[in-house]
């Protein structure tokens, strides 16, 4: 496992984005994940800066509702299947403001190119057999105290962050079963530590 700061993070994380696929891949996947407030976002925003071939797909665009984290990864999950196998895949988006689902979103064959996927639960979707894509596992860490405040400061409404913070929790568990049993290659391969 690599450690990284959240300098140094982004131009190599944008460096494996933007390299070509190796033979036989269908394609690369970057995956982001972290508790709310780590700082993934931000890191995908300066990864997608520095690598603009790379196309988003963010988890929360997809989760049901502040209850729905799990669905949310599943679809996503399924997402990386479809890739996998050279296939498009639609997923229903989820409408904040709304409060319903939203417009459904194609996420299209990567052709060799680069998926970043961004969010809780993100390496939760990518604990899977998904042979044909070149997956790069990332963690994204920081204190607390630091989180909170991010949070704080990022939103403008009110939320029960320790209940989003138990969903991700829960699905950290997928991740960190699969990598500690049969599949140690779920774990995440680099961590961004802040602090």
């Amino acid at each position: 496992m690599i450690v990284l700061s959240p300098a140094l993070a982004p131009r190599r994380l944008a460096g494996w984005a933007e390299a070509p696929s190796p033979r036989g891949s269908r394609g690369r996947v970057l995956v982001l994940d972290g508790l709310t407030g780590s700082g993934k976002s931000s890191l995908a925003a300066e990864v997608l800066r520095r690598a603009p071939g790379a196309r988003l797909l963010a988890v929360e665009e997809h989760v049901p509702g502040w209850d729905g984290l799990a669905e949310g990864v599943r679809r996503c999950g399924d997402a990386l299947t479809e890739l996998d196998a050279g296939r498009p895949r639609c997923l229903v988006t989820w409408d904040w403001e709304a409060g319903a689902p939203g417009a459904p979103r194609e996420v299209g064959p990567l052709a060799g190119g680069c998926l970043v996927l961004e969010g809780c639960g993100a390496l939760a979707a990518a604990a899977r057999p998904i042979p044909h894509l070149e997956v790069l596992r990332v963690l994204v860490t920081a204190p607390t105290a630091l989180r909170l405040a991010r949070i704080a400061a990022r939103d403008d409404y009110d939320w029960d962050v320790e209940a989003w913070q138990a969903q991700e929790r829960e699905a950290s568990r997928t991740w960190r079963a699969a990598a500690n049993g049969r599949r140690p290659g779920w774990a995440p391969d680099v961590v961004v530590r802040e602090g």
